[in-house]
């Protein structure tokens, strides 16, 4: 599964609203962002081939990203675990949301996050 449909099941399906941060970036338009300062989802667009996530700042200052600097740049956009991890995590009976968090096989994180399992369709 490409990245791009990843971070749309996160979204769709998680039911994410906000991620976080994790180092310092500037868009092409001058706005700047700082490691660790959380941004709301506002929207995204998942129909090919114009992926894009739009978050929200407090103070109003957006940013629309494809979904690979999404994995780069925030938190709580990790890159996929492989088949043989997620398989191991089903025989333990515990997985990792999206956002790192420890769930259920089936669960979310306190921040919303899906499990790995259920944004990969495995489950």
């Amino acid at each position: 599964m490409d990245e791009a449909r990843i971070v749309s099941r996160m979204l769709r399906e998680g039911g994410m609203r906000s991620i976080t941060v994790k180092k310092d970036f500037r868009t092409k338009k001058g706005v700047e962002f700082k490691r660790g300062e959380k941004l709301r989802i506002v929207n995204w667009t998942d129909k090919a081939p114009f992926y894009l996530v739009s978050m929200e700042a407090d103070d109003g200052r957006r940013v629309s990203t494809s979904p690979r600097l999404a994995f780069e740049s925030f938190k709580g956009f990790s890159k996929p675990p492989s088949i043989r991890k997620m398989e191991e995590w089903a025989s333990d009976g515990v997985a990792k949301a999206v956002d790192g968090a420890r769930v259920e096989l089936d669960g979310f994180s306190p921040a919303g996050a899906p499990s790995w399992l259920l944004v990969m369709g495995m489950i």
